[in-house]
């Protein structure tokens, strides 16, 4: 977690996903954290061969969190 740019980053993969009850309490509580005004940043085993496309991912994350909120 990235307190000071309101940005969790979390990784990811497929086994935590057993059927659609948990497929829809993982999308339940992201989008609690997006409500909080965080950025979710996933990241799977395949972006560790990607280290430099998940860190742009990461900065994209912390400037969309920079802009103010629209209303």
């Amino acid at each position: 977690m990235w307190r000071e740019q309101r940005t969790v980053g979390e990784a990811d993969g497929r086994g935590k996903y057993d059927g659609r009850a948990s497929l829809w309490a993982e999308k339940r509580r992201a989008d609690r954290l997006r409500e909080s005004r965080f950025e979710v940043v996933r990241r799977g085993w395949d972006d560790l061969a990607h280290p430099a496309a998940t860190a742009d991912r990461i900065r994209n994350a912390f400037t969309r969190r920079a802009r103010p909120a629209r209303a």
